[in-house]
């Protein structure tokens, strides 16, 4: 449903697919898988890599002091 999204990750290297499609995948819950296929789709949907979405999360969990 989400063209710009789909388009970045389909560019993506095999390795970087699966950095995604692994990170996902070991979610225990369906609430966290949720949270991060939506997570990841908004990354996708900024062209942004499987690392710097990681690390931008961990940015904003600093500040926020998570």
């Amino acid at each position: 449903d989400e063209p710009r999204a789909r388009a970045y990750f389909d560019k993506l290297p095999g390795s970087h697919k699966l950095y995604y499609s692994r990170w996902i995948e070991s979610a225990k819950t369906d609430e966290t898988k949720s949270r991060r296929i939506a997570k990841a789709i908004t990354a996708l949907s900024r062209e942004m890599g499987y690392g710097e979405m990681i690390r931008e999360e961990k940015q904003q969990n600093d500040l926020l002091g998570k």
